[in-house]
């Protein structure tokens, strides 16, 4: 028998997870949470509980983990309290709807064309993001993605790279489905409420912190009703709920469910009559074992397959299936499909992702430690607000005492990037790149430089000393900012504010190292930014 554990992640920092499309200087996030992310997590609490096991070694825990008897299922965004479906490929609509779909945000008279020919006019809707359908009507959700700028200073050529991530805010929910469960087994999928996992890429600099904030056990998938085999009328769906990773019987990566496969599934005979598929390239990576998996051919999620049959579908066999998923690396979310009698579609709704706030949540009156934790965040965010207001003024002042004509505006480009690269490490570790660099700048210690680039980097070192702030040379003051960062007792001191008292809560305690040293490379950041626009405005050389 299989039980599910559903699972409601909260995104409390950007979740870096690179998808399909991704290039060596431009990494493109996934739309949902991939179950490979949530094994390996989960696996990781597993052995800190068990200090010592080795799971390949006790049968019972490798057919667990490492043999499919339980399978993490990809977390898709919250939608109406539900776990959203993949956005299906076969929908089609006119291109006057399409053209008015950013204002209107509602398409109607929708075409499956599993169902329906579309006309030679219609637009195939951009299968991306996810659904919840309801009577006939789809509410389309994206979920809300970030991107940002890195510079890698570690290398001798300055290379610049883009990234995404999911979006901090969100809920997503996701599925755990255990074969042949345990009361231990039992006992430590269920200890995961309020729980902060860490998922994805570039953990502990700033990305992948999560909460989970609901776990619910159920004897049958939630999110798939009991279908009445009486329902179908020689006809069925394959709905690819996730990635698919199948092949046919030579061995060879196929483009659809095979129909010997699902026949034999599902005891009937099968016959492909139509489909609306995409395929896509995926790979994958073993942290444990610091190697990729190769990069293979998938079915992709929201792909639908029509099939017509002859024979008695069975409900035992259809839920053996939706259960047990089809095809390779199911334990990590691939293979799971929904069988479907018909599939009605007339009208989509397009819905922006709920972002969280903590001014969301309730008062209950008696403040439990995460309604604490709740305070010390909604405290931040008004601390944080009443220095971005100071700011302001400080560096209209500091701006009316710069002389930086000495600079160049792609010096101070070069300047913005290396801070805004800073601004997403940790304070010591962004110090010391700053530092590094500055004593590049002042020593030209790379050996193998050119003679063009050693008098470069000697005029990039003496403009920034040519240039002032206050009469004082402006590197040296650009330093000592840098120097200070991280310091609350410097950052309230500079901009003239006074610590914010709460009930219940120590002056002080509301800004933390990490706090401080965002705000004053942010601060830092935005002068350079104001300088290099009004020096551009001048007319300044480049």
């Amino acid at each position: 028998m299989t039980v599910y554990y559903l699972y409601e992640i909260e995104t409390l920092q950007p979740l870096k997870a690179g998808g399909t499309g991704s290039q060596t200087d431009n990494e493109v996030a996934l739309d949902y949470i991939a179950g490979s992310m949530l094994r390996g997590a989960w696996i990781a609490a597993y052995l800190e509980e068990n200090p010592g096991l080795q799971l390949h070694e006790d049968a019972l825990e490798r057919s667990r983990w490492l043999e499919g008897k339980i399978r993490f299922l990809n977390g898709y965004i919250k939608i109406k309290n539900k776990r959203g479906w993949p956005f299906p490929t076969c929908l089609h609509v006119s291109k006057d709807q399409y053209r008015l779909f950013g204002e209107t945000r509602q398409l109607k008279h929708v075409v499956n064309d599993l169902v329906t020919k579309p006309e030679e006019s219609m637009k195939r809707l951009d299968a991306s993001g996810f659904m919840l359908v309801k009577d006939g009507q789809s509410e389309w959700v994206t979920p809300a993605r970030t991107a940002d700028l890195h510079i890698n200073l570690q290398t001798e050529k300055t290379k610049l790279y883009r990234y995404e991530a999911l979006a901090p805010g969100q809920t997503f929910v996701s599925l755990v489905a255990v074969d042949e469960l345990t009361p231990d087994l039992d006992a430590f999928m269920t200890s995961f409420l309020d729980r902060i996992v860490y998922l994805g890429g570039a953990k502990g600099s700033g990305y992948g912190k999560c909460r989970v904030s609901r776990v619910e056990k159920f004897s049958h998938n939630p999110e798939i009703d009991p279908l009445d085999p009486e329902s179908f009328n020689g006809e069925l769906y394959v709905y690819a709920m996730s990635d698919l990773i199948i092949r046919d019987a030579q061995g060879t990566l196929a483009s659809v469910v095979p129909t010997d496969l699902l026949g034999r599934l599902l005891q009937v005979d099968v016959q492909l009559v139509a489909s609306s598929v995409r395929t896509t390239l995926t790979s994958g990576y073993n942290a444990r074992w610091g190697s990729r998996w190769p990069e293979v051919q998938v079915i992709q999620k929201g792909s639908v397959m029509k099939y017509k049959y002859n024979g008695n579908l069975n409900y035992e066999r259809i839920r053996a299936l939706q259960d047990a998923g089809i095809g390779e690396r199911k334990a990590d979310g691939y293979g799971r499909i929904a069988i479907l009698p018909q599939m009605d579609i007339d009208r989509v709704v397009k819905v922006s992702p709920h972002i969280t706030t903590y001014s969301d949540r309730a008062d209950t009156g008696i403040l439990s430690e995460s309604d604490r934790i709740q305070l010390r965040q909604l405290a931040l965010r008004i601390e944080k607000e009443r220095f971005r207001e100071k700011m302001s003024e400080y560096i209209l002042r500091l701006l009316q005492v710069t002389n930086d004509k000495a600079l160049s505006l792609s010096q101070l480009a070069d300047w913005m990037t290396l801070i805004a690269e800073m601004r997403k490490q940790q304070p010591d570790k962004g110090k010391e790149m700053f530092f590094r660099y500055v004593h590049h700048l002042q020593y030209r210690d790379h050996p193998q430089a050119e003679e063009k680039t050693e008098r470069s980097i000697k005029k990039q070192y003496e403009d920034a000393m040519k240039a002032t702030i206050d009469g004082k040379p402006w590197l040296d003051v650009v330093q000592t900012i840098v120097d200070e960062a991280g310091r609350v007792d410097r950052l309230y001191e500079r901009f003239g504010l006074q610590a914010l008292k709460l009930p219940g809560m120590e002056s002080g305690n509301v800004l933390s190292e990490q706090d401080a040293y965002d705000l004053q490379l942010g601060f830092l950041y935005t002068y350079l930014r104001e300088s290099r626009l009004l020096r551009s405005r001048a007319g300044a050389r480049t």
